[in-house]
């Protein structure tokens, strides 16, 4: 569901804004009126870069917590909004959703935080992949397969046979 906040942002449940920004993104508070501070921020980056199936490395973990710690919530916000917006259809932006079930004749391989369909005359190239989190499923697409995506994949495929 998405809202609109107090200088006129449409904003997901996060606060985070879903269409181009023209004023500044308004402060995000917590259902009990709490600010989103640092530790929340923290929670929304790596929701929204997992679901946008981003893979961190070591490096990458640093910089995820200096970044959430070190911006006010309009920079945060706005940084975040290009990674979701960069992904998904603005109208598709808010957290949740559900595992569609595999199309007729295709068959899923789940590993990590990922599914994959395969279609029954080729087991070495996804149909489709989907990044799996605790609030959203968001299928990835084909132009956003990475390696290290598929290797895992690969990887989670030999180990169940």
């Amino acid at each position: 569901m998405t809202t609109t906040d107090r200088n006129g942002n449409r904003v997901n449940d996060f606060g985070v804004p879903v269409r181009p920004i023209d004023a500044e993104p308004a402060a995000a508070y917590h259902g009990d009126g709490e600010f989103k501070g640092a530790e929340s921020q923290e929670v929304i980056l790596r929701d929204a870069l997992a679901r946008a199936g981003v893979d961190l490395g070591a490096h990458d973990e640093r910089i995820v917590q200096w970044f959430a710690r070190l911006t006010d919530w309009s920079t945060f916000a706005t940084v975040v909004s290009w990674i979701e917006r960069a992904r998904r259809d603005p109208e598709d932006f808010v957290p949740g959703g559900t595992l569609p079930p595999a199309a007729p004749g295709l068959h899923r391989v789940f590993v990590d935080l990922y599914a994959a369909d395969f279609g029954p005359d080729d087991d070495t190239t996804p149909r489709r992949i989907w990044s799996i989190s605790e609030r959203a499923v968001t299928e990835i697409p084909r132009e956003g397969w990475t390696d290290r995506m598929l290797d895992t994949i690969n990887r989670g495929k030999s180990r169940r046979r």
